[in-house]
Order: structure tokens, then sequence, then C-alpha cells
């Protein structure tokens, strides 16, 4: 079910949620409320999600993963092409930094970890607004990664930090003044720690993430 605001299309604080868990929805629902977000519209599977957004074309989606009828890494690519304008924020209990990877690269602005949401949801927020990706810091400490929290070493943190502000190899290479092969091997190897499928997702991960000093 959704609500249809009264304001108008163009107005930049309009954000359509999908995710089939009530409760979360009205705890997202009251967080965006604080900030002069509307909540124009709702949707509980990924197939409704396609029409809402095509319809009422909002500023934000804020979009679950294990949603029914169409999973929301296929609605998000859908809804990209759909509403390019639209901020897609994907709000889910995947602590998977491999499957963050995957949607930023087909098109999500943003990816929220639930557990780390009460501190993470309103940075991601203005962030992307901001025009900028935001992964939460929480993936760093999942589930999914031997059920501790990852500890990287200072030339990780530096190498995240390198790749995160240009986001390629080769000026990384010219930037630090070493072998290329050095780099390489050092990428692959933190791009396995964090469980990411190779260097790409590694760069599209840190393009995002935002890390604590």
């Amino acid at each position: 079910m959704k609500r249809v605001s009264l304001v108008p299309p163009e107005h930049p604080h309009r954000a359509v949620i999908v995710d089939d868990y009530q409760p979360w929805v009205r705890f997202i629902t009251t967080l965006l409320q604080n900030e002069g977000i509307d909540v124009v519209g709702t949707a509980e599977d990924g197939e409704k999600a396609i029409d809402v957004v095509g319809r009422l074309r909002p500023h934000i989606v804020l979009l679950d993963i294990g949603l029914p009828r169409l999973n929301g890494l296929d609605a998000l690519t859908a809804i990209h092409r759909l509403s390019p304008s639209s901020k897609i924020v994907m709000v889910t209990q995947e602590c998977s930094c491999n499957i963050a990877a995957e949607a930023l690269s087909r098109g999500a602005d943003g990816y929220v970890v639930k557990a780390s949401a009460a501190r993470d949801f309103i940075e991601c927020i203005r962030v992307v607004n901001k025009g900028a990706k935001f992964v939460s810091r929480g993936l760093l400490r999942s589930e999914s990664l031997s059920e501790s929290e990852v500890t990287l070493t200072r030339v990780e943190r530096y190498l995240l930090q390198v790749l995160r502000e240009e986001g390629d190899v080769e000026k990384i290479v010219r930037i630090l003044g070493v072998d290329k092969n050095r780099v390489e091997l050092q990428l692959e190897q933190l791009a396995a720690k964090l469980h990411l499928n190779g260097v790409q997702n590694l760069i599209v991960f840190a393009r995002a993430l935002e890390l604590e000093e």
C-alpha cells in the first residue's frame, strides 16, 4: 500500500520505501520525516517498486534486497533505468561487501546495513543528496566476514583511501612510486580479505566507503 503526497513531483525531498517488513518501513519513515523528507509511496515487492517509482519519480528510493517476486538487485537495475535521476539507497540485512559492490555497479548511490542504520542511515541520505556514494561501515563488521571485525592495517587503510580518491590502479602506482605488480598483489590480497571478487569490485567498494579515522 502507498501514501501519496500533495508535494509536487519536482520537490527534492520525496522518498519511496521498498520493504516487506512494515515495522521497518515505519521506522525508516520516522527517520526521513525527521529530516524533512516526505514518504510519498511504499512497495512490498520488487515488481510493485518498479511501478510505484515509475509513477511517482521520487528523489530518493530506499530499497531492500530480500524482496518477494523480484529481488532488490534486479529491481534496482530496472528502477535505475526507469528513473535515472532518483537516488537509490539499498537498505538491507545483506552484510556482503561483494553484494554492496554489485549494487553500486548496477546504479545504487548508497548501501546501508540495517544493523548499522541507526548510525549510518541519515549520514547516507545526506551524502547521496550531495552526489557522492556511501557504503555502511558496518560491512567491515559483518557476520559474513568470519563473525569478527575485519582489522585493516595502516597500509590497507591507506590503499582504500587512495582507491576511493583516485579509483585507478595506474594512478596508485604513480602516487606510491612502487612496482605495479606489488600494488596489484596488495590490492588482490585486500579484495580477498574483504571477500570481494577481484580488484574491480574493490575499487567500486572503496569509492563509496567512508573510513573512520
